[in-house]
């Protein structure tokens, strides 16, 4: 599968039509707008814990801001080897972390496997000699179109904070993740 990029064909009719409708008057920028405190209400309410958006033009943006607010330049993010910020993000992320290195695991169908990510952690040298393990990143939905549970999702979080390892998760396809898994 190639879902390419998330800017590459228009807006869909019904969001283009959501944009002209509010696109009306003058609205204060940077998430002052009425239109962001609604958004953080319903991720709130979607999240069932208080959230706040930062809203960027392009997921590349996304994902590299995020993980550089999370990885330090001697960071290893940790993967799967057909992860959206690996192969279709031309090295921002590792940009804006100011060098941290990707780490790729394997796993089937684009999904990072409980016990890969748990025996690859429980390997790694953590001296001055290497990057240190720092966090592991996830794509929902993945590059083949599969789908990690709540469940898988919530197992490899835990193991990753048993690790001290954030968690980041490329929502490239969140909201159709969100549909599909109900």
């Amino acid at each position: 599968m190639t879902f390419h990029s998330d800017n590459e064909t228009g807006v869909a009719p019904e969001i283009f039509a959501a944009m002209a409708a509010v696109n009306d008057g003058v609205a204060m920028p940077y998430g002052a707008d009425a239109w962001s405190g609604q958004l953080n209400a319903s991720l709130s309410k979607l999240f069932e814990t208080e959230v706040e958006a930062y809203l960027t033009v392009t997921g590349t943006a996304s994902n590299s801001l995020a993980l550089s607010t999370m990885v330090p330049p001697y960071g290893a993010i940790y993967c799967h080897r057909d992860a959206h910020i690996l192969v279709d993000e031309c090295g921002g992320p590792e940009f804006y972390c100011g060098g941290a290195r990707l780490i790729p695991l394997a796993g089937q169908g684009g999904k990072l496997e409980h016990e890969q990510v748990r025996d690859t952690l429980a390997s790694q040298r953590r001296d001055v000699h290497h990057v240190k393990p720092t966090a592991l990143s996830l794509t929902q939905a993945t590059e083949w179109g599969t789908l990690y549970t709540p469940s898988e999702v919530r197992a490899l979080a835990e193991l990753a904070h048993d690790h001290d390892l954030y968690v980041h998760m490329d929502g490239t396809r969140f909201a159709n993740a969100v549909v599909s898994l109900g």
